[in-house]
């Protein structure tokens, strides 16, 4: 149900809604009540500006959830996105907001994330609090507000009250006996099984040291007492509307909610992080059904994706409660699975194949009988990482798909060698050739590029990201450009790889500008390009081809590097940004001399050197405000807690970026205006 003026931003959102072929009705404002009343909406859209006149509707709506039990979504429409219209939204009670630009698929998605949004009855909420009245209180007020609720006053039962109730969301007081909050949240994030469960702190701590602590362990949210209860109400429920996405995916109950490859991405690397050593065996199963090529001929493409939506909910089957399985392309799916052992691992991949060659498939009317090809990655076989399991279970799939019907092919070290053999055209080198490898990268467009967020600290709605380039290796590893620096410098290839990820970079740029004019790019460079004098003329001529200026674009180079020739670093900076495009530091030191080659240079940002992340908050302010008078702004890149965040926000940083925040995706789809630091 839509209500407000047909025309301005809800005009166009309703021809949005339609082209999704989401069925809509407009209700003139004075006959909403009634239609509530009559024909509860899935959801409720509203024009901002028509806040004044549907207080009355806003009140009926809220009567209605709590008599049904069921909750309609609120959301606001306006013309513009900035705080104040937001802030005006959320106070009259708004679940979504809409703003240009109307992107289809980001409505799309926000809508069928507001629509899926379960009733507060269905969430069961654990209270740990050693005061019985405190624990009556938060229990009492949470529910009237229609959670299911338990609470439990001795803090070392913890774990018993869990299993039993299973809650969706844990409110944990800090100060206990025989064992504090902190400590008891770490006992808790030991469990796999309640890694994912949100833990809210309740506590009269004040101390802000203290509450980033118990962030720190694994608490999602802190609240100091006194809490009014309409404080802890709001919390509770924005905490598990925040995870629900993860709540989804543990009921699995529908195909359209399932992981999409970026979220995949990041539950691997969750799951990797809390078991470091490896104590039980983790491994991505990457499938695809055999004879690809001859299910798409016979059903085109209609028929074929129907065929792999059917495949997606049969390969549920025989999944655990915690297994995340995800839609990777168009031909491939993969399943995030822990086990005791390799073996139990092993076990699912074979109840996989029984399960979907014995089902059915109805595809146009026919029977259509289908068996798959399975690749295995087990993480510990070489430092991991999250891209590079998921490569690695890539690489095993087209060898269990190349050698038969309803296979399971484990990576294995031999493949190194064959990949390098496909990629080099049958021409293999003697040994593993990182340039060789490079060679290949450039001449056929085959690098991995990721990106990953910046937040800036000081502006809102800026979109930042950092462009990574990655070099495929034959094993299945996605090499950084650390890793290949130096091999790439004695083979003289650092020209050509600076250029082709800087090509790529404005075509990124180029078309985030079609949507927002807040857009930035930051692009590693290395240092021989910022002293190369025919660099900038040969940037001039890209940008020329593709029509753009350069504003938007920040080419980053290594300090040290610079050194070699000064001169030749200060002309070309110039030159630079006389197209508007700006420079950024990196492996910055607190040394004095840096900040001279800063402002000879005049560089626009520095980001800090990894040892300094660790540094004394004196350390730090000394080291930003000596940028900040330079007028240079400052990055603190590798961000892994939330220590971290609270030193360098605190310290006058002015962005940050790191896997804590956001790990590099193989997409740009971050919503930078959900950020709250």
């Amino acid at each position: 149900m839509l209500l407000g003026p047909l025309e301005g931003p809800l005009k166009t959102l309703i021809e949005v809604l339609l082209d999704l072929h989401i069925d809509i009705r407009h209700v003139e404002t004075d006959l909403a009540k009634h239609a509530l009343q009559d024909s509860p909406p899935a959801a409720l859209i509203v024009d901002v500006d028509s806040i004044p006149e549907i207080e009355a509707v806003i009140e009926e709506l809220a009567r209605l959830n709590k008599r049904t039990g069921q909750h309609i979504p609120l959301g606001f429409v306006a013309d513009k996105d900035d705080i104040n219209t937001r802030v005006k939204a959320v106070r009259a009670g708004g679940d979504a907001f809409f703003a240009p630009p109307f992107d289809p698929a980001a409505i799309n998605e926000k809508l069928q994330n507001l629509l899926n949004t379960a009733p507060a009855q269905s969430y069961r909420v654990l209270v740990v609090e050693d005061d019985l009245s405190q624990a009556k209180f938060a229990t009492s007020i949470l529910g009237q507000a229609g959670f299911q609720t338990e609470s439990v006053t001795e803090p070392m039962a913890t774990l018993d009250a869990i299993r039993q109730f299973s809650p969706d969301l844990i409110v944990m007081d800090i100060y206990m006996p025989e064992i504090n909050g902190i400590e008891l949240t770490s006992v808790v994030r030991e469990y796999n099984e309640y890694a994912s469960i949100p833990i809210v702190f309740l506590s009269g701590e004040q101390d802000t040291d203290k509450q980033v602590d118990a962030l720190s362990v694994g608490g999602d949210d802190f609240i100091t007492k006194p809490i009014r209860p309409k404080q802890l109400i709001t919390v509770v429920k924005n905490r598990l509307r925040r995870s629900q996405p993860q709540h989804l995916i543990r009921k699995r109950p529908s195909f359209h909610k399932f992981l999409t490859k970026n979220q995949f991405i990041e539950r691997i690397s969750a799951m990797l992080s809390i078991d470091p050593m490896h104590v039980q065996s983790t491994a991505v199963l990457m499938f695809a059904p055999n004879h690809q090529d001859h299910h798409r001929e016979q059903l085109e493409d209609d028929g074929y994706e129907q065929l792999m939506i059917e495949l997606a909910r049969t390969a549920e089957q025989p999944l655990g409660e915690k297994d995340a399985l995800a839609r990777i392309d168009q031909d491939r799916m993969a399943i995030l699975a822990r086990r005791k052992s390799s073996n139990e691992i092993y076990d699912l991949a074979a109840r996989l194949h029984e399960t979907i060659s014995a089902h059915e498939f109805q595809v146009r009317h026919t029977d259509r009988p289908v068996t798959l090809g399975i690749g295995l990655a087990f993480s510990g076989e070489v430092k991991d990482d999250a891209n590079s399991l998921l490569r690695r279970a890539q690489i095993a799939l087209q060898h269990a798909l190349q050698k038969g019907d309803s296979l399971t092919v484990p990576f294995d070290d031999s493949f190194e060698q064959q990949a390098t053999n496909t990629m080099a055209n049958n021409v293999a080198p003697t040994e593993e050739d990182v340039p060789h490898t490079i060679r290949q990268c450039l001449a056929k467009d085959s690098f991995v590029v990721l990106y990953q967020p910046m937040l800036d600290l000081h502006e809102r709605g800026n979109e930042i990201f950092d462009i990574q380039l990655r070099l495929p290796a034959p094993n299945g590893k996605l090499l950084n450009l650390r890793d290949i620096r130096k091999d790439a410098e004695k083979a003289q290839l650092q020209n050509a790889i600076d250029r082709w990820v800087l090509s790529h970079a404005l075509d990124i740029l180029k078309q985030m500008r079609a949507t927002t004019n807040n857009a930035r790019v930051f692009v590693s460079q290395f240092s021989s390009s910022a002293l190369d004098y025919d660099y900038p003329k040969w940037l001039a001529e890209q940008l020329r081809e593709r029509h753009m200026v350069g504003t938007g674009l920040v080419l980053d180079f290594r300090l040290s590097g610079l050194s070699h020739d000064l001169k030749a670093a200060r002309a070309n900076s110039l030159a630079l940004h006389e197209m508007d495009i700006q420079v950024c530091l990196s492996q910055f030191p607190e040394k004095p001399a840096a900040f001279k080659v800063l402002r000879y240079v005049h560089g626009d940002y520095i980001r800090i050197s990894k040892r300094l992340l660790k540094a004394d908050r004196d350390t730090i302010k000394l080291i930003t405000s000596e940028a900040h008078r330079a007028r240079a702004k400052v990055i603190v890149s590798q961000i892994d807690n939330a220590r971290s965040i609270d030193l360098h926000w605190s310290s006058g940083a002015d962005f940050l970026q790191g896997n804590f925040i956001q790990p590099p995706m193989d997409n740009m789809d971050y919503d930078f205006s959900q950020v709250v630091i």
